[in-house]
């Protein structure tokens, strides 16, 4: 039978939701939501928290697999300085200490394009920044790209322009909660070594890393740290005894956050950048007026 695409509700928003169900595979996304993912599902099993209600997206959404644009993570009292001038960006109400995650989950789509194919959907959306938020004043273009395909693999690429007049800081995430069907306790993450970037009181970077070889026990303690990739390759896994979850990330991706909320899922961030890589410019790229740049994500779901 393969994918059907049809159009929906959610809440005040339109959704464009993609299933298949002979194969359990379910998708929906709000476009105008910063082409948020709000259901993720392969071989009938929700692989990310899903948003279930319109009342999460404004009033607990904990940034639920929220792209991260034009800044990951937190930037220091929410001030950066750039080509010699200092910037103040809209502070956080869930960290009132820092900026948080920048803003592109507040944008709306210019264009939404669909192709269907039996083995595969792909769904292109468009976003443009006129550079109408506080702190913030270099506008962009940005393309999103969902290819999910029917053995259970969905490939993500994003394209950024600067289309100011002027050099732009930029750099990006994704904040995605994933589970399997196990307890957090009994999940196996495993990657190669990482470097964790020790935070401050405040969870600002500070000088000091340790290196991280063991990661397998990583679902089960608490965390809310950087990590950056010691080598390649840029990709993790989370496992279960009956599935596999594959993170694999361009090599632009080589930071992660690691959240465990104290709910059955574990929050493993890609990020271009390190925390408050607005002021630390570690990992931060600079794209001159014109210039594009494009990152690359895939997640595969398997069963064992």
């Amino acid at each position: 039978m393969g994918f059907k695409v049809k159009a929906g509700v959610f809440g005040d928003f339109e959704t464009v939701e993609v299933s298949d169900s002979a194969n359990g595979h379910h998708f929906i996304f709000i476009p105008d939501r910063g082409s948020l993912p709000i259901k993720m599902k392969f071989h009938h099993l929700d692989f990310v928290e899903s948003i279930d209600s319109p009342d999460i997206l404004d009033n607990d959404h904990w940034f639920r697999n929220f792209w991260l644009m034009p800044y990951p993570n937190r930037t220091k009292a929410g001030i950066y300085e750039f080509a010699g001038k200092e910037h103040h960006l809209e502070m956080s109400t869930h960290d009132t200490n820092h900026a948080l995650h920048g803003f592109f989950y507040k944008l709306w789509a210019e264009d939404i394009n669909v192709k269907e194919e039996p083995e595969k959907v792909e769904i292109t959306i468009d976003h443009l920044y006129q550079a109408d938020q506080p702190g913030f004043p270099f506008p962009f273009d940005t393309r999103i790209k969902y290819q999910i395909l029917n053995k259970g693999i969905i490939d993500i690429q994003i394209t950024v322009m600067n289309t100011g007049e002027r050099s732009m800081p930029f750099g990006l995430g994704w904040h995605p909660y994933f589970k399997l069907d196990q307890s957090l306790s009994e999940l196996r993450v495993s990657s190669g070594p990482l470097i964790n970037v020790i935070l401050d009181e405040l969870s600002i970077p500070t000088s000091d890393e340790i290196l991280l070889k063991e990661t397998t026990n990583m679902a089960m303690e608490k965390w809310d740290h950087c990590f950056k990739y010691k080598e390649e390759p840029y990709k993790y896994a989370i496992e279960s005894d009956h599935y596999r979850l594959t993170i694999t990330q361009g090599e632009e991706f080589q930071y992660l956050q690691i959240f465990t909320p104290g709910r059955e899922s574990i929050a493993v961030e890609p990020m271009t950048c390190g925390v408050n890589a607005l002021n630390t410019k570690e990992g931060l790229v600079v794209l001159n007026p014109g210039e594009s740049k494009s990152y690359h994500i895939s997640v595969e779901l398997k069963k064992l």
